[in-house]
């Protein structure tokens, strides 16, 4: 799965979609309003208990 996990006001967001699509560049849009960026290509999730789930 393609994707790109930003950090948009303290929560995850996992932007997913088939390659060339764009999401690198909506990264970089979201990333000049302010927002951070978490990972490009490779994330890894972590499930920490049933209500929550850690992304690096």
């Amino acid at each position: 799965m393609h994707g790109v996990f930003m950090d948009i006001l303290g929560l995850g967001l996992l932007i997913t979609g088939e390659s060339g699509l764009g999401k690198s560049e909506l990264g970089l849009e979201l990333i000049s309003l302010g927002n951070g960026l978490v990972a490009d290509a490779a994330v890894d999730f972590f499930r920490i208990n049933q209500t929550t789930v850690d992304g690096r």
